[in-house]
């Protein structure tokens, strides 16, 4: 039956009662096409977000993945990739795994008084570092060709502002709803999205300019609205902890005992995992036919059809040489030698295969919710490689970029192109003693950090003034061992300390003043050469500016393609029930 008609029989089925399941988790929410969603759907898909977004979000997700699968299936890329193929098997063995190994590391657990020791002796692991998180809604403006169509969209966002300050005191929440409700009047590329994000810690990589923004506010401050690499944005700082503390012993003992147990657990797993490969009864590799999916001319012919024999299933050349080249392909490349193809043939197929076995055989992996992972995630995995194939005939279509956005991006993209300013210097070290010796107490390389400084300060005198410290070098040898000389050109900021930097100027030439600590030892600078910052010419020729542009334009396809699939599932979404 066609999807539309199917769809359109659906609608009139909404009103029927729908028979409450025994298991709340088992409910239908909602269909799309011939395929269910359920509460367990969207319990995983909440776990997979780590709790981020909302119950729609959540919901607009499986859809997405729900109907490119579909959209995969019907354009037969499982049957034309076999890298898609075997992707999706490892998925379907993968089944049930995960829970049979937990299943046999349930007892592993240490004492209540092993983790109270633990927390303790460790107390400065346990610092919470300064954190903030915010709420926002985004505006895309990548698609935009327009200044005018951009600045409308900013007056839009500028009108947002005012209502979203104008209905909460800065001591208050706002709820997203309320922020989804304002964000819906503003005109967009698209529909603006409003999420909560964080909590981030200080140190996180997101953009600098959103990082700056929420940094500047106080818990309950908007943001004016700012120019991200994407598009713009409105951010209303929610919480933000400016001290490290440390964490309380009952907040933070469940994660200790985790800890803890992980390398227990872990070694069992490792025990169960190496006496499967023992167990020569359930699986055989045949050398010679494997032999023969190596490089290189082989003599003997294969005693079997096979590669690889396991259980039941027997493992065919085409299907085996598929398999590794495309799920393990940089490690099968890698495996060059029969032995090395036979570890990577053991731990990347046979171990698998049988752990899978054993689980089936355990009874794990039929339960609701081990269907539902293995459901969303087959999903997911077709609907990338749907996305990933349309966008890529999509790329293919359009025509080559013109001197004009080459000329664009060169021009918007300034730093890219510019060769900053640099030094030639020479530098003589001499190293710390035991640099990564752990052992050794902050005190002890505090002392040693100082008598290298005494020795080099004498040095630094002898060498003022010569045309070549080699003479000097060579009779501070013996006074300082390891010592060392390097030449090399540095860009400014880069290797050296910023106290370095500092003291260095564009004319400076000849020996800085004084020593300088490093990673390594301790320094003595000497500036032979300097270039001043300088911006490449253009040139459409560049490989510089060539790859960005066609991967940016690749970006933007598959940032759109995504975007269509969302709006084209929510909108042949079916929902069921309340």
């Amino acid at each position: 039956m066609p999807r539309s008609l199917f769809l359109l029989s659906l609608i009139f089925l909404i009103g029927e009662t729908t028979p409450t399941p025994a298991n709340p988790f088992e409910q239908v929410v909602a269909r799309i096409g011939d395929r269910q969603i359920t509460e367990w759907d969207l319990e995983y898909t909440r776990d997979r977000s780590n709790g981020q977004g909302d119950r729609e979000a959540w919901l607009r997700t499986i859809a997405r993945d729900r109907l490119g699968a579909l959209k995969a299936e019907e354009a037969g890329l499982p049957e034309s990739s076999p890298e898609l193929k075997w992707r999706l098997w490892s998925l379907e063995n993968s089944v049930g795994a995960e829970a049979y190994l937990a299943n046999l590391t349930k007892d592993v657990s240490v004492e209540e008084s092993e983790v109270r020791d633990y927390y303790d002796n460790n107390r400065e692991r346990f610092l919470k570092q300064p954190s903030f998180s915010f709420q926002y809604i985004f505006c895309d403006t990548t698609e935009l060709k327009s200044k005018a169509d951009i600045e409308r969209f900013r007056d839009q966002l500028e009108i947002a502002r005012k209502k979203l300050v104008d209905s909460a005191s800065p001591d208050s929440s706002i709820s997203l709803e309320k922020f989804s409700e304002v964000a819906g009047n503003c005109e967009c590329a698209g529909e603006p999205k409003v999420q909560s994000a964080g909590p981030f810690q200080l140190d996180e990589p997101i953009q600098d300019v959103i990082k700056q923004a929420a940094l500047s506010l106080q818990p309950g401050q908007f943001s004016p609205v700012i120019s991200t690499k994407y598009g713009f944005q409105i951010i209303r700082l929610e919480d933000r902890t400016e001290a490290s503390v440390i964490m309380e012993y009952e907040d933070i003992k469940d994660r200790i005992r985790q800890f803890l147990e992980g390398p227990l657990k872990q070694a069992k797993i490792q025990n169960y995992l190496e006496d499967l490969k023992t167990q020569t009864d359930r699986y055989k590799i045949h050398p010679i036919q494997l032999e023969h999916q190596l490089p290189g001319a082989h003599r003997k012919k294969p005693e079997s059809p096979y590669v690889v024999e396991i259980g039941d299933a027997k493992w065919e050349p085409e299907d085996f040489k598929n398999f590794m080249k495309t799920i393990h392909r940089q490690e099968w490349m890698m495996s060059h030698k029969i032995d090395k193809a036979s570890q990577t043939t053991l731990n990347r197929l046979v171990i698998p295969s049988l752990l899978h076995l054993d689980a089936q055989a355990a009874g794990f992996g039929e339960a609701a919710t081990e269907i539902a992972k293995w459901k969303n995630l087959r999903d997911q995995t077709l609907a990338y490689y749907w996305v990933m194939h349309t966008a890529n005939r999509l790329a293919s279509e359009t025509p080559q970029p013109t001197t004009e956005e080459y000329r664009a991006y060169y021009d918007q993209n300034p730093g890219k192109f510019t060769i900053p300013e640099r030094y030639r210097v020479r530098w003589i070290l001499a190293p710390l003693s035991s640099a990564t010796d752990t052992e050794r107490s902050p005190a002890d390389i505090e002392f040693e950090y100082r008598d290298l400084e005494a020795a080099m300060a004498q040095l630094h005198s002898e060498v003022l003034g010569e045309t070549t410290p080699t003479a000097v070098l060579e009779k501070w040898r013996e006074e300082i061992p390891g010592l060392e000389e390097k030449t090399d050109w540095l860009y400014r900021g880069g290797q050296l300390s910023k106290e370095t930097w500092e003291k260095i100027g564009l004319d400076t030439r000849g020996w800085l003043e004084g020593t300088y600590r490093t990673q390594e030892g301790v320094i003595l600078v000497e500036i032979l050469d300097s270039q001043e910052s300088f911006k490449k010419p253009f040139s459409t020729d560049q490989v510089a500016i060539t790859n960005p542009v066609k991967l940016e334009r690749k970006a933007r396809i598959v940032r759109k393609t995504w975007e269509n699939l969302e709006e084209e599932a929510w909108k042949e979404l079916v929902r069921v029930g309340n």
